[in-house]
């Protein structure tokens, strides 16, 4: 079992039925959990890796507190949680002018749009396209760069996996 969430920007935390004690020594008599792990960005964590001193209490059978690494060790079984990232695809615009011997360009922040997925809420999105064409004939409306950032202006475009969908130019 894997525990697999897709960007949101919201915390996935592990609730106690996503582990469990593989084995417990014979002479361990309570083992109090408090195994506390969470994701928000893209990632895995794995339950192995938060097991620590401060994760268990373990007591023997008569009520006394053992020390974990010399009185006993555990082996936590757990899901992997992991939070992928969240795709989307950018396009550029297609754009067709009459030859006049200028240079004609489609680049402007409207002339590109997210057409398959979307942005977290609270997200912005910075297009450069650097497509251009003179003469007649058509060329490739080129998205050179997407940049994505939070409410707070931290770029977060590595929690998105973008596809890019280039538009066309054209003179006639």
């Amino acid at each position: 079992f894997h525990k697999e969430k897709v960007y949101s920007g919201d915390t996935v935390s592990y609730s106690p039925d996503e582990y469990y004690i593989k084995e417990k020594p014979a002479y361990v008599g309570e083992i109090v959990f408090n195994l506390q792990g969470s994701l928000s960005v893209p990632g895995t964590l794995l339950v192995e890796d938060l097991v620590n001193e401060n994760t268990f209490k373990a007591y023997d059978l008569d009520g006394n507190l053992l020390v974990y690494g010399e009185d006993y060790v555990v082996e936590v079984i757990g899901t992997p949680l992991t939070i992928i990232r969240k795709s989307i695809t950018v396009s550029s615009s297609n754009a067709s002018f009459k030859y006049n011997g200028k240079e004609q360009t489609a680049n402007s922040q409207k002339d590109a749009a997210i057409t398959i997925g979307s942005l977290i809420e609270g997200h912005t999105m910075k297009v450069t396209i650097s497509g251009a064409i003179t003469d007649v004939g058509t060329k490739e409306n080129t998205i050179s760069s997407v940049v994505i950032f939070d409410e707070q202006g931290n770029n977060v475009s590595a929690y998105y996996n973008i596809t890019l969908k280039h538009g066309e130019l054209v003179v006639y």
